[in-house]
């Protein structure tokens, strides 16, 4: 880890008022789970100094142990090691106390064998199998989701924000630039809160629903990358999101009457030349390896559903 030692000793000498680095471990439903570190110890963390339960990975979105795991109370809860990810490392914006933040990975106790409950080593395995035959895979995500108001109604349901003149959006604002801006400066800052940890984000869209947005994250050649860059961009929304008397919310579908949020995924396959295995140069002529991709994906989506859509909603 001496690429994050050196990120760390970087970052301290450019930050020096910060005060505590947050460890993120995000969990199966996305949840941010994990601890705070004084940023003294920053450099620790590239010696293996953070240990979380390696249950921590395997949390029901009501924050219960998921029993057949048998990872929790069965063996003892043991502790995983935490590595930082040295690009995914940065400070966070919205916070007024100031704080740094450092996406985490785990391996087992050993320090060295990778974790089976953590997402991102499960994705990392698959990497490796890609560059195994010479392919890079380049990922670009897209998120939507809702920006709802502080507090919720008297059901405890969500609701849309106020927007500029003081009436609570209602209708479809689907592209409307007047709805981006009247959001300019929550938008804004979300954009520096991206960029100051690392996660690119390209562009920003009003989308159908009341308070909907949709923001795009650049194209990358490493889908670890891809995914931590969703990973931060979610956490940025919402602590933006809060500085502003807002929340976010990334439900599928918040609003029964609304339209839903999706997450999309931009994808194409490098040959060891570079070249896009997917393209057969002809668009109403997809060549077998395109063929074969989207037949795969249709062949397991019923089985992908419960990792794509675990709950009801």
């Amino acid at each position: 880890m001496k690429a994050f030692a050196e990120t760390a000793r970087a970052f301290m000498a450019a930050n020096p008022d910060v005060e505590i680095i947050e460890l993120v471990f995000p969990d199966m439903n996305a949840v941010m789970r994990g601890k705070w570190m004084p940023a003294r110890q920053a450099e620790k963390l590239a010696k293996g100094a953070a240990r979380m339960p390696m249950s921590t990975y395997n949390l029901d979105i009501a924050s219960e142990d998921v029993a057949e795991a048998r990872i929790a109370v069965d063996i003892g809860d043991p502790d995983g090691v935490g590595w930082p990810i040295p690009h995914a490392f940065g400070r966070a914006l919205w916070l007024e106390r100031p704080t740094a933040i450092a996406l985490m990975t785990m391996t087992e106790p050993d320090g060295v064998t990778p974790c089976v409950y953590d997402p991102r080593q499960v994705l990392a395995a698959m990497t490796a199998r890609f560059a195994a035959k010479g392919l890079t895979p380049v990922v670009a995500p897209e998120l939507e989701f809702y920006l709802v108001d502080g507090e919720t109604d008297e059901f405890g349901h969500a609701r849309p924000p106020l927007g500029v003149g003081g009436d609570r959006l209602e209708a479809s604002q689907v592209y409307m630039l007047d709805v981006k801006s009247a959001f300019s400066d929550v938008l804004q800052e979300i954009d520096a809160a991206t960029r100051a940890l690392g996660a690119p984000a390209e562009a920003a869209t009003a989308e159908f629903g009341p308070g909907q947005f949709e923001i795009n994250l650049g194209h990358t050649p490493d889908a670890c990358a891809a995914a931590d860059h969703a990973i931060l961009l979610r956490r940025a929304v919402r602590g933006v999101a809060r500085q502003h008397g807002m929340d976010a919310c990334f439900m599928a579908k918040p609003y029964g009457d609304q339209s839903g949020s999706g997450q999309h995924f931009h994808v194409s396959v490098l040959d060891a030349e570079g070249r896009n295995i997917f393209d057969s140069g002809a668009l109403e002529q997809p060549n077998a390896a395109m063929r074969a991709a989207v037949g795969g994906l249709l062949e397991t989506m019923a089985d992908a559903t419960l990792t794509f859509a675990p709950h009801l909603n």
